[in-house]
């Protein structure tokens, strides 16, 4: 197994605040600032593809979103709970995409799987599930 360790104190309750817009709900992160799309995009298969699925968004009024970074995707994370690990509103157990390439591998990118908050690199031409993201207001 695998060892973390940080620093620091733990994150508050209520770290997540859902909101409705219009048809859409949108997550908003008070530690990280981070707006969230509350819905995801079923199993999308190339990278590529879940980087223009985030780009060409449009959701709650906001046309900025982004597939979200390793650290960021990390950030929604709860290394203390499992299936789902994560206190994300409606958490799935599944495999989530990032935007970060693997630097060692050209052919993988970082994922996270939040069954158990692994964060690991996998093929980019695996199928995984996108929730888009953007800086918050």
């Amino acid at each position: 197994m695998h060892v973390r360790c940080v620093r620091g104190t733990t994150l508050p309750d209520g770290q997540f605040e859902t909101e409705k817009i219009g048809e859409d709900e949108i997550v908003k992160d008070s530690v990280t600032g981070l707006m969230w799309q509350k819905t995801y995009k079923d199993s999308v298969k190339k990278f590529a593809d879940a980087l223009s699925t985030c780009e060409k968004l449009e959701y709650a009024g906001f046309s900025d979103w982004r597939l979200p970074n390793k650290n960021e995707l990390a950030s929604i994370a709860n290394y203390g709970k499992y299936k789902p690990a994560s206190d994300f509103p409606e958490m799935p157990n599944w495999t989530f995409r990032t935007s970060t390439s693997d630097a060692k591998n050209a052919k993988s990118a970082w994922y996270v799987i939040f069954s158990e908050s692994i964060v690991n690199p996998y093929a980019k031409t695996n199928s995984d599930y996108v929730r888009c993201v953007r800086r918050g207001e």
